[in-house]
């Protein structure tokens, strides 16, 4: 998995795993929470909450800076979901045929994943149903998981090249499914219960149609457990990762405008528009109809594979929107370093706050949905009503983490999955939020990692190599505790 050595070079090792050197040695357990991890969760909340409650993004500026993190926040959402589900295991899992514990481990790992995931998806459908305006995307959170679990027992380096190609391949073959299927619907397209009337439809619109379908979304699942694999306690990993994020958000994005702009593609693209529209021509803009569909791009035309638009699910958008989560990742745990839960420091009301929310954001993103429904609520689609969100989800969730611990539906899920829900520290969950980890070890501090070497490997500090956030995040607790 990606490393450091004691030179400071990055690297791809299986640092996870038991050293090579010393076949019998026991995998390390996952260590404290990462703050930085929490912080980024919240984050993504805002942007959420920007998107469904806050004020007209074209009513000109500032409004217009808000369209920043459009389709961006789902992406760093699922990416997130990635990080915790390697975190939270702390180590690469060894097959189920590796004789009789890997083979318990293994089945604890796939129940637990089946049980959670099948909440997931119940809360998901329910949450679909009314008419709130809202893209649910816990329905898709909960296939993610079950699509993922066999990443686990791959090297970093293999689910890494995994990511790569399957970045460029799903949104090909989307194309040429829904080009065949002669799809002529947009793609707002979110299941909910009346949608499993016809089975058929509710598996097509989860995997491929959908607003967040599992063919386009599972690279940034699988680019965030590579990131999960990272020491992200270690100052010079996080700079790298913010360069390589940076690096990856100018390929994907810039790219896409160079061929757009420079290459020629706008032309085929207001040509593609026109055909699907009575009119003259150029009466509908290329903008307006990407509008149109979510998750995907209109099937009429390969060239809509070049466009970078939040939500289109094209390589270019994959590749930058991830750049964009592991940049936002590494620099708030880069600003959070001094609030490691290894060092004990209590962090201040402006990071425990923003860390509440990323740590019981299942629960926010619930009650969000709620207080959208009701007539109580400000203004809709204001600054108003964007800024009284976020701060009756700060101070709630702070309040709520400081004297109950878990989130109401952490907790929920956590007794469903037959845990203790009695964890004082705040839990780190994504938008789905409720997949039960082990609850929180102690872990090392940084300087004791630096200087504390494993015998059989010398370039690896023992217990800095699993990393882990201990979050109650959409992903499974092993089923067991690690020795």
């Amino acid at each position: 998995m990606p490393g450091t050595t004691s030179r400071g070079e990055w690297r791809i090792t299986d640092r996870t795993s038991p050293c090579p050197s010393r076949p019998g040695t026991a995998a390390k357990p996952p260590v404290g929470r990462i703050t930085g991890v929490d912080i980024a969760r919240f984050l993504a909340i805002f942007w959420m909450f920007v998107a469904h409650i806050g004020p007209d993004r074209n009513d000109g500026w500032p409004n217009r800076l808000l369209w920043l993190g459009d389709g961006r926040e789902a992406a760093l959402f699922a990416f997130l979901a990635g990080v915790s589900l390697t975190l939270v295991h702390g180590e690469r899992l060894r097959m189920p045929w590796r004789g009789s514990e890997a083979t318990a481990t293994s089945l604890a790992v796939v129940r637990r994943t089946a049980e959670k995931s099948f909440l997931l998806l119940l809360l998901g459908l329910w949450l679909a149903g009314p008419e709130t305006g809202v893209l649910v995307i816990l329905p898709f959170f909960a296939l993610y998981f079950l699509v993922a679990l066999p990443a686990l027992y791959l090297p970093t380096r293999t689910i890494a090249i995994i990511a790569a190609y399957w970045a460029f391949a799903g949104p090909m073959v989307s194309f040429i499914l829904r080009n065949s299927w002669g799809q002529q619907t947009p793609g707002y397209r979110v299941p909910d219960f009346a949608a499993l009337a016809d089975p058929g439809e509710a598996f097509a619109t989860l995997f491929v149609t959908g607003t967040y379908p599992v063919i386009t979304w599972m690279p940034f699942v699988l680019a965030g457990m590579v990131v999960g694999r990272l020491d992200l306690r270690r100052i010079p990993v996080l700079w790298r990762l913010t360069g390589l994020g940076t690096a990856l958000a100018l390929l994907g994005y810039g790219c896409s405008r160079l061929i757009i702009e420079v290459g020629g593609a706008k032309t085929q693209l207001q040509n593609a528009t026109d055909r699907m529209f009575d009119g003259p021509p150029g009466s509908v803009s290329v903008l307006e109809n990407l509008g149109w569909y979510t998750g995907s791009t209109p099937p009429n035309d390969p060239t809509w594979l070049v466009v970078a638009q939040g939500h289109s699910g094209t390589p270019f958008e994959i590749v930058g929107a991830t750049g964009v989560a592991c940049a936002v990742l590494a620099l708030c745990c880069l600003a959070c370093m001094r609030f490691l839960d290894g060092d004990r420091r209590p962090a201040p009301w402006y990071v425990a706050a923003p860390a509440a929310v990323g740590a019981m954001s299942l629960s926010v993103y619930t009650v969000h949905l709620f207080a959208g429904w009701s007539p109580m609520t400000p203004g809709a689609g204001s600054w108003v009503r964007l800024l009284a969100y976020t701060v009756v989800a700060l101070a709630g969730a702070w309040l709520w983490a400081r004297f109950l611990g878990k989130g109401p539906l952490e907790r929920a899920l956590a007794i469903a999955g037959g845990r203790s829900p009695d964890v004082r520290a705040p839990g780190a969950s994504v938008v789905a939020a409720a997949a039960t980890a082990p609850d929180p070890v102690p872990g090392p501090r940084p300087h004791d990692q630096a200087r504390s070497r494993s015998p059989g490997c010398p370039n690896r500090a023992p217990d800095a190599a699993t990393g882990a956030d201990t979050a109650a995040d959409m992903t499974v607790d092993p089923g067991t505790e690690r020795p």
